[in-house]
């Protein structure tokens, strides 16, 4: 049996895990190949029926349906976007992205790794009516990247895992301007700008501190439906929402933090007199009160929202959307230009763009990076950014929903891309760590 310390040890070591986004990465890998056995297994009618199932609301005269998946695509996906917005501005405000010096970078070679895969889908395609699926190979997943490098250890240094992220999240926001602009039909305008004005009410709301918790709910709902009137994808919503959140602090802010600090000096004079239970504990629900009421809506709504959309929304996004039925597959469907274009735009587009665009920004001194990054390292890193996942099913969905067998062609170019794009990144990192640290295990 294991003492106690022993015991707070590991479940001190599965909090980390959980907290990580390597393990978002992999539990959303283990969800996406559930589907995709689901999906060619005997019950593949049962999994493909459920998902298909209309769920709605039917009040009088009102009524509103939608199958599970767009429940899931549409709705809970507002969530995952709430977050990258909200990890965008952060980025933008005071990470990576905070100035021109340290976004340029990133922002270069994420345009490349945008254009490159555009392009080659696009020639492929030309012409023919899988042209509208252009988006799908431009889009760098980043818990999957990240979990890669991770995994990859010190192989990666500290300089391409920050440059990498930056450069995911930089592409996180073309991708985003590239759905609102072009995969959203009969754009009603009247919404749009309903929607935005909604947007500016908010920050006057935020300006006079006339705002709480449930004001961001209800608004985030408001947006919605908004877009959804409008016929920009309804999921941008909790974009807009995200970049509306305050980043500063409560006019009660220092009354807060005294008031917190006087309960945390309670609990540790209860502590030495021995009587942390049960005489603390007004101190415990006063100082987590004050403390929460003292951290920025920004910060707090990131905090609140990163282990379900990690945890809850991409696991279940990635389950029902990965299923993609292989037994009528053959070897020529491979050559399909829709699994060709996405396929090779992952693999050769991203490598190709975000190295290109990386080294000649470099050698013209338009931008710079750390003398310790090598070029051979970084083209494996490059390689890492054709993994793409999340935002490529996503984009896959909103270009063939009504061509079934695109779909399938879609999602089987998005695994053969993602995953030769994780496999040959892996091996140029860890050959190039090898071949300069012969004794590295």
């Amino acid at each position: 049996m294991l003492d106690k310390s022993k015991r707070g040890d590991i479940f001190f070591r599965i909090s980390n895990f959980f907290k990580s986004e390597t393990s978002s990465g992999i539990l959303v890998l283990i969800f996406a190949l559930l589907g995709i056995i689901l999906a060619n297994s005997p019950w593949k009618d049962l999994y493909f029926g459920f998902w298909s199932t209309e769920l709605g609301i039917n009040f009088g005269g009102f009524e509103f349906k939608m199958s599970l998946l767009h429940w899931v695509n549409d709705v809970l996906m507002f969530f995952f976007f709430f977050l990258v917005g909200m990890e965008i501005k952060r980025e933008m405000l005071v990470g990576e992205l905070s100035s021109l010096k340290k976004s340029l970078l990133p922002v270069i070679a994420a345009t490349g790794g945008v254009l490159f895969p555009i392009i080659i889908y696009s020639l492929i395609n030309w012409g023919k009516d899988s042209f509208r699926g252009w988006g799908i190979p431009m889009a760098t997943d980043i818990a999957f990247t990240i979990a890669v490098m991770m995994l990859l250890g010190n192989a990666v240094s500290s300089a391409i895992k920050a440059n990498i992220t930056a450069l995911a999240i930089a592409d996180d926001i073309m991708a985003l301007v590239v759905i609102a602009l072009f995969y959203s039909v009969g754009v009603n305008l009247i919404y749009v700008l309903i929607a935005l004005v909604v947007v500016g009410i908010l920050l006057v709301l935020n300006r006079v501190g006339l705002t709480n918790e449930w004001v961001y709910w209800i608004t985030g709902f408001i947006l919605w439906v908004l877009l959804y009137k409008s016929g920009i994808h309804p999921t941008i919503a909790g974009v807009l929402l995200a970049f509306a959140m305050p980043t500063t602090v409560s006019k009660n802010f220092e009354e807060n933090i005294k008031s917190a600090s006087s309960s945390l000096k309670g609990i540790s004079d209860s502590y030495k007199k021995g009587r942390v239970f049960p005489d603390t504990k007004v101190d415990f629900s006063t100082a987590l009160e004050k403390l929460t009421k003292s951290e920025p809506y920004l910060q707090r709504f990131e905090s609140m929202l990163s282990s379900f959309v990690s945890f809850i929304v991409l696991p279940t996004f990635a389950f029902s959307n990965a299923g993609v039925y292989i037994g009528n597959f053959s070897l020529k469907d491979l050559l399909h230009p829709i699994v060709l274009g996405v396929a090779l735009g992952l693999m050769f587009g991203k490598s190709t763009g975000i190295f290109t665009f990386s080294y000649l920004s470099i050698k013209l001194k338009i931008t710079d990076i750390s003398s310790k990054v090598r070029w051979s390292e970084y083209y494996g890193a490059s390689w890492l950014g054709g993994i793409g996942f999340t935002m490529a099913l996503f984009i896959t969905h909103l270009s063939f929903d009504k061509h079934p067998v695109y779909l399938d062609y879609a999602k089987v170019g998005i695994y053969l891309g993602s995953i030769t794009s994780a496999i040959v990144g892996s091996l140029i990192v860890l050959l190039i760590k090898k071949k300069n640290h012969p004794n590295a295990v």
